[in-house]
């Protein structure tokens, strides 16, 4: 059905023992179908991330998709595609937003599009102290080369549901040392749901130790040794229900919504201003014509919602 469609991206799931790997490659097959779907797994996390876009290079096909095995993928992952289609050449990276189960709202993790001719110059890019955003400062190092990326405002999945409880643990203790500057909206919302949900249980003991903790020299998975189990694959059915439920939507995450929401648009803003400076005048009233960047239209459910 879809198969001709986007026959030129390489399928990579990123996986680290995630309980949900199964589920993502089960979703992403039936949006693809008849596609190879590649798993890659290493550790630490800079070496998954090398080894994905050595794959993507050897593939030969004109894009690399990234999904981290922690992301169930929505429908709507074939519209991002579709739309970082008509990004500029000289681009070299997309990515959509995914409704985080513990930052309660729609943000960018755990999805990359990468343009393949360029991936030898993002791995020529890789940091050589990884740290904890190795992926990030990559990209960045893309940008000051001269190649972009790109935020869409696509909503592409579901992240960090349905993960055992050491993951949880392990995932809420790095938002501990990446996102500190939230704790004041974060942990409040955590310690209320913590009564109906042990995820926000551990997270909130995992973010708090963290505080007492230096921070990882690199990201990496440490409790792989831990039976995970397997998460069972999602209905449609089931997806929407997560979706609809998902916590960004609760009053009480509001605040904290729009504190994380608010800096990704500032993102998006920023970067369709700056680019747009770059046309000749003509060129902005063509683009403005006919759609282009940077005058993609809003999708309905994005972040004016």
């Amino acid at each position: 059905m879809h198969r001709s469609e986007h026959d030129d991206v390489t399928l990579i799931v990123r996986e680290c023992g995630e309980r949900t790997v199964e589920a993502c490659i089960a979703q992403l097959a039936a949006l693809f179908p008849g596609q190879p779907i590649h798993r890659i797994s290493n550790r630490p996390f800079v070496a998954t991330l090398r080894a994905s876009l050595q794959q993507g290079l050897a593939d030969g096909r004109t894009w690399t998709l990234c999904i981290d095995a922690d992301v169930l993928v929505l429908p709507a992952l074939r519209n991002f595609i579709a739309e970082a289609k008509r990004l500029p050449a000289h681009f070299a990276e997309a990515q959509a937003l995914v409704a985080d189960k513990l930052l309660p709202a729609r943000r960018p993790a755990g999805n990359h599009l990468y343009r393949s001719t360029l991936i030898p110059k993002a791995l020529a890019s890789l940091p050589d102290s990884p740290g904890l955003r190795p992926e990030s400062a990559m990209v960045d190092a893309l940008v000051r080369a001269g190649h972009p990326y790109h935020q869409s405002a696509w909503l592409i999945g579901l992240h960090d549901f349905g993960q055992a409880p050491a993951d949880v643990y392990d995932k809420a203790a790095l938002h501990g040392h990446k996102h500190a500057y939230l704790g004041e909206l974060l942990l409040p919302l955590w310690q209320g749901w913590s009564e109906e949900d042990e995820d926000y249980r551990i997270a909130l003991q995992a973010f708090l130790a963290a505080s007492h903790q230096p921070a990882p020299a690199e990201v990496a998975r440490h409790r792989g040794g831990e039976e995970t189990g397997i998460a069972p694959a999602m209905s449609t059915e089931t997806m929407k229900r997560l979706l609809d439920q998902a916590p960004h939507r609760r009053p009480e995450a509001a605040a904290l919504r729009r504190r994380i929401e608010g800096d990704v648009f500032n993102v998006m803003a920023g970067q369709r201003q700056q680019y747009e400076l770059t046309l000749p005048f003509w060129r902005r009233w063509l683009e403005r014509l006919r759609g282009g960047y940077p005058y993609f239209p809003r999708q309905p459910g994005s972040l004016d919602d």
